[in-house]
């Protein structure tokens, strides 16, 4: 996949998939860092009322505090 997301990540290949996001593994353009991008989609994520799911998920991954991970979130 050759998607530029933000200016700054380059998606790759998709790592998994749920209900309503996407997880893919990019590239930062500039560093080369790799990360993991979760996308999820606003309309499915509200219909099913999932918010707090988010929030709690959200929370949990703050808490990680491993040195080269990094996941970010994109709302489509």
């Amino acid at each position: 996949m050759d998607v530029n997301l933000f200016g700054k990540y380059k998606l790759g290949k998709i790592l998994g998939y749920g209900a309503f996001a996407k997880v893919y593994h990019a590239r930062n353009v500039s560093t080369g860092q790799s990360v993991v991008v979760k996308a999820m989609s606003k309309r499915k994520m509200l219909k099913g009322g999932l918010t707090e799911n988010i929030n709690r998920e959200v929370s949990n991954i703050r808490r990680l505090h491993q040195q080269h991970q990094l996941l970010m979130w994109y709302f489509c």
